[in-house]
């Protein structure tokens, strides 16, 4: 039951305890709340805790105790009152005396009690906390623990002052025979450190932007010449709360757009975003002085995230009609947002810092065609027939890739001829229908080779009749599809060590046009990080 800030316990009547004359054998200090770290507004966090051994003479029943505070951090303020509200003693849970930081009374030392300073003044802070009902029996251990209530709001200059000391230095109990004792535990002398803070530091808090599992990989939009398309999604992200409730304020997104022939302007592609979070849609326009790099802020959105919970956001934009020399195919947006730029709070009202923000989600470049090809990933297998007599470099290596290509909005062309490339992905600028369009890259232990493999790349239909000019490009007309396999064979040779190996291959590009027989074919590079075989030995 707790005790009443001030008011002296009534001591029990020695007929209130079993036996006679009694004392306490030992005072142990205990480890388990040491350097605890306490935050604006926490109520009762303890921070120090002994236990009392009382002999087989009597009950006791402990009637007050003096509680000492210092602080040593000359940095800050030595006035408990900014840091602290009130104090509470508890036996075993309960609590059994609590004081107001008010009643504290203040003791100007110059480093004269068990800290080492000599010179600098330390201010000490005492009180006498009554107890009520704090009994423990004859022959029994119990604990009592300390615990400290922060205000509301510690001034910045000192947060985390961390020489703050507690102890107990008297303690009163009375035995069955009606005697009272005051004493000084053997503990005394034994001071817990504790440290006052930020509430975000306290609650070792922490908010964490992450891509979603579910975003998605680089991929190709189909847009309209005279319509708008509504709500094209560019990221997914989670931001989850660790240590407090967080209420998310703004959120500010990089956007980056990208045209393959001139710079251009994100409010070329979009003049409209839209943010989506647990069921509810925020809206905000782009504006026109945006350029090919600008930043686009969801404010005073209040989303509320509870400690030890995630929400999914997901950005989309209105994508507007292509437009001749602003907006034609091939264009990319691309969206970002980092923990850092986001304007948070914590359960305490504060501004969450940038050291209690972690976490970057990127997403991947989205791109618009008007008339193209959606390129979809379906299988991958690998073969090795072993040599002759399985101790040279005779191996051979079978690598197979099939994905599906669909045509959408027009006729379209699309390289059937397969090339080994060294080329990173992502780095391929331009195709010649002439040099053969499906760029891959076989590797052997991670080192990319175009020797001793030779390739053949086969269709099968699946909607419509693919035309096949025999030489170097499939003909899809609008809407018809059809599964592309490529087959690349690599025989090893002894004359070359590098055949030693994992043996695995890459999809990097897939060359297509609107043209046939185009010179200068679109590179199609996007989902394709699925595109590829599992690594498999030979020698």
């Amino acid at each position: 039951v707790p005790g009443t800030p001030g008011t002296p316990a009534t001591p029990a009547v020695p007929g209130n305890l079993d036996g006679d004359a009694g004392s306490v054998d030992s005072y142990d200090l205990q480890s388990e709340f040491n350097n605890e770290d306490i935050g604006e507004g926490e109520e009762e966090v303890n921070v120090m805790s002994f236990e009392v051994d009382v002999d087989d003479g009597s009950d006791l029943n402990f009637t007050s105790m003096k509680v000492w505070f210092e602080n040593q951090d000359t940095g800050s303020s030595e006035d408990f009152d900014d840091y602290a509200e009130s104090v509470q003693i508890w036996l075993d849970g309960e609590m059994v005396g609590e004081a107001d930081v008010s009643e504290f009374s203040k003791d100007d030392t110059s480093g004269t009690e068990t800290d080492n300073s000599t010179s600098d003044s330390i201010d000490e802070w005492e009180k006498t906390i009554s107890l009520d009902n704090a009994i423990v029996d004859a022959g029994e251990t119990a604990e009592f623990t300390i615990s400290v209530t922060a205000v509301n709001n510690i001034d910045s200059t000192d947060h985390d002052s961390d020489d703050w000391d507690v102890a107990v230095h008297t303690v009163r109990f009375t035995d069955a025979s009606g005697a009272v004792i005051n004493e000084t535990p053997s503990i005394s002398t034994s001071e817990t450190a504790f440290n006052f803070g930020t509430f975000a530091t306290a609650a070792g808090l922490e908010m964490k932007v992450d891509l979603s599992d579910d975003n998605l990989d680089s991929h190709v939009v189909n847009v309209d010449a005279t319509d708008e398309t509504e709500d094209v999604e560019l990221l997914k992200f989670t931001i989850e709360a660790d240590g407090s409730d967080i209420t998310i304020n703004d959120i500010p997104f990089l956007l980056t757009v990208a045209q393959p022939t001139v710079t251009d302007d994100i409010d070329f592609i979009t003049n409209n975003l839209n943010l989506t979070v647990d069921g509810t849609t925020y809206s905000e326009a782009v504006s026109t002085s945006a350029g090919s790099t600008g930043t686009i802020t969801f404010d005073d959105l209040g989303i509320e995230i509870s400690d030890g919970d995630t929400l999914e956001f997901v950005l989309s934009a209105d994508i507007n009609d292509t437009q001749a020399a602003e907006f034609i195919d091939g264009d990319t947006l691309t969206a970002q947002v980092t923990v850092d730029d986001i304007d948070a709070d914590d359960a305490e009202g504060d501004t969450i810092s940038n050291e209690d923000a972690t976490g970057t989600a990127v997403g991947e470049a989205v791109a618009f065609y008007d008339v193209g090809i959606y390129v979809t990933f379906d299988s991958a297998t690998e073969q090795m027939i072993p040599g002759a007599d399985g101790t040279v470099d005779d191996d051979t290596v079978n690598l197979t890739l099939k994905f599906k290509v669909e045509a959408f909005d027009g006729t379209v062309y699309v390289s059937n001829l397969g090339t080994a490339t060294t080329t990173a992905d992502g780095d391929v600028t331009a195709i010649d229908v002439d040099d053969g369009g499906i760029l891959y890259r076989y590797e052997i232990d991670g080192t990319a080779t175009t020797s001793l493999m030779s390739d053949s790349v086969s269709k099968t239909d699946i909607s419509g009749t693919v035309a096949d000019d025999g030489v170097d490009e499939y003909t899809f007309n609008n809407g018809e599809s059809a599964m592309i396999t490529l087959l690349v064979t690599r025989a090893n040779a002894a004359t070359e060590p590098l055949s030693d190996g994992y043996h695995d291959m890459i999809a990097v590009a897939l060359g297509w046009s609107a043209t046939q027989d185009d010179d200068t074919m679109e590179v199609y590079e996007f989902n394709l990080d699925d595109f590829k075989t599992d690594p498999i030995f030979a020698n």
